[in-house]
């Protein structure tokens, strides 16, 4: 997420075309902070090239400056929840690392991962 952070800071836009059947919670959230796009076109529009070329001409190769003027797709929802760092599953509440800031379903994750190198127990 920190290179989110980081385009945002520098003003570079991230989008992303997900060709999926499954949102993407970490690229919905990038996509989100830096000021760019999230698609996720049906699956009819996936299945026909001319409509996704149609998608990524004009929703994806105009500037920044000139998205103001376009109709662009209406922006989704965003799931902001965090994604554990051990299972990769989406959770709502969890665990911080007060070191790197990773998140855990389970505190013992965190316990095992602060304590990793230093051989603690």
């Amino acid at each position: 997420m920190n290179c989110a952070f980081s385009a945002q800071r520098l003003g570079v836009v991230i989008d992303a075309f997900i060709l999926s059947d499954v949102d993407s919670t970490f690229l919905q959230q990038a996509t989100h902070i830096a000021g760019g796009l999230y698609m996720r076109p049906e699956p009819s529009v996936v299945e026909q090239p001319s409509a996704m070329v149609n998608y990524l001409i004009y929703s994806f190769l105009p500037a920044n400056s000139m998205r103001s003027v376009l109709r662009l797709p209406a922006r989704r929802e965003v799931d902001f929840r965090a994604c554990c760092f051990a299972t990769r599953r989406v959770i709502s509440q969890g665990y911080t690392c007060s070191v790197c800031l990773s998140t855990f379903s389970d505190p013992r994750e965190v316990y095992e991962l602060e304590h990793a190198d230093t051989g603690r127990t």
